[in-house]
């Protein structure tokens, strides 16, 4: 099968062009998909939204990154207009291009940021299966991460909202009122879109049950064929860490974004202060600025940006791995090297971690944003080795990426089209399950 997946971004090789540090998780589960693919004797080529104010909007090039062809479609993320951040005809026509140019069998959508809702239709209409993997909440919102401004989660899952889109401008511009009422409007307009475009795909796979519950409560997926599907782990399967005491080594693989739970951290970090611990952060430079007088004077080591190609040498400078979220966001990736690694885990009890952590067995969980929790968790496995030893030794079953790339080609094969009439000129979108066809909505 010829299978093109598709992302808004991917490591750079462009000649001249400044070399990105590292993939991030999406990334690198697609690289991996790729190489497993390639085992199975498919074809997989990445599609990817690159941000370069530097070249022409729409320019097209092709480059090879680790034995993976990479097709890079330069964007750019100046929008004039809230609603221009998911709707670009641009997009749509250039999208359309390379489906007639590479005449895929299977799209395979991983992020939609960059391209916009209406090319799932687009690919549909194409003839060849279409897969979306739901990795985070952008089709729910823009920023992805659900929560309000005062960090709360968000009730009503970016319905009625007039945050989500609040960063972005309004043409023509509004303030007060009028503004919050536009934003919201147009927040409803962007909800439809998504949730009619994810009415089309063939298969949704989704990291987490939580995260599937999350859409469904959202309204979306219904009548959606979804399975629930981890991004697998790839490397080396580490003998279980074994700890007799002394100090006990925090670590933290992510960025300390809004919903990464960096206060609640801090926090705990700050009731330990007397305890032999000390945090080292792989993803970050620096405290966020708004908590860097919270983290002032606690042990903590920044490491800089994180290389998920670097998991294990990351998790050798440390012995527990720490995962405070209180998004949205999901970071089941690094729990599951954490356990690869041979490292126990102390996670929230959100976002799916419940499903990849049972609290006393695999790990230790405490309550959403709940520092004192936090501490006590981190407390207790400092003064119980032996805890920590069968927390480690204990670790879940982990599937691998060529295992989770032999489910999702299950789903290829089963929607993939037998045969197809060539076609040169675009017919009308493919209409499945009573969702609408991509320009239904204006």
């Amino acid at each position: 099968m010829k299978i093109l997946q598709v992302l808004n971004a991917f490591p750079s090789v462009q000649p001249g062009a400044p070399a990105w540090a590292a993939p991030g998780i999406v990334e690198l589960h697609a690289l991996h998909l790729a190489h497993a693919f390639a085992k199975r004797k498919h074809a997989s080529t990445a599609l990817v939204a690159r941000n370069d104010p530097a070249r022409p909007e729409g320019a097209l090039s092709e480059v090879q990154h680790e034995g993976v062809r990479v097709l890079e479609r330069v964007t750019h993320q100046d929008y004039p207009d809230a609603r221009a951040s998911w709707i670009d005809p641009r997009a749509d026509h250039d999208f359309a291009g390379v489906l007639e140019r590479e005449d895929p069998d299977v799209v395979h959508f991983h992020h939609l940021a960059g391209w916009g809702p209406r090319c799932i239709a687009i690919a549909r209409e194409h003839g060849a299966c279409v897969v979306a993997t739901l990795h985070d909440v952008h089709a729910l919102c823009d920023r992805g991460t659900l929560l309000r401004a005062d960090g709360e989660a968000c009730a009503k899952l970016g319905a009625d909202c007039a945050e989500c889109l609040g960063h972005l401008p309004l043409v023509p511009p509004a303030d007060g009122g009028e503004r919050v009422e536009r934003l919201r409007a147009k927040q409803a307009e962007r909800r439809e879109h998504f949730r009619r475009a994810l009415a089309q795909v063939n298969v949704v796979v989704v990291p987490s049950r939580f995260l599937a519950r999350t859409f469904a409560q959202a309204g979306f997926l219904d009548g959606v064929l979804v399975e629930i599907l981890s991004a697998g782990t790839h490397g080396v399967l580490h003998k279980p860490r074994v700890r007799k005491g002394g100090r006990l080594r925090l670590g933290v693989l992510g960025d300390l974004g809004p919903a990464s739970g960096a206060s609640v951290l801090a926090g705990a970090l700050r009731l330990l202060a007397r305890a032999p611990v000390e945090l080292h952060v792989h993803g970050a430079a620096a405290p966020p600025p708004a908590l860097a007088d919270a983290f002032a004077g606690l042990p903590v080591v920044f490491h800089g940006r994180f290389d998920p190609r670097a998991t294990d040498a990351a998790c050798a400078g440390f012995d527990v791995l720490v995962v405070p979220s209180t998004g949205f966001e999901n970071r089941l990736g690094a729990i599951q090297d954490a356990f690869r690694c041979g490292l126990p885990v102390v996670a929230s009890d959100h976002a799916g971690h419940s499903e990849l952590v049972q609290d006393g067995i695999h790990g230790l969980l405490f309550p959403r944003g709940d520092a004192a929790g936090l501490a006590r968790s981190i407390q207790g496995l400092l003064g119980d080795p032996g805890l920590y030893n069968r927390l480690a030794r204990d670790r879940p079953p982990l599937a691998s990426v060529d295992a989770i790339a032999a489910r999702i080609e299950g789903a290829y094969t089963r929607f993939a089209r037998a045969a197809r009439p060539a076609h040169s000129t675009p017919t009308t979108p493919t209409t499945q399950r009573g969702a609408a066809p991509h320009d239904t909505l204006p």
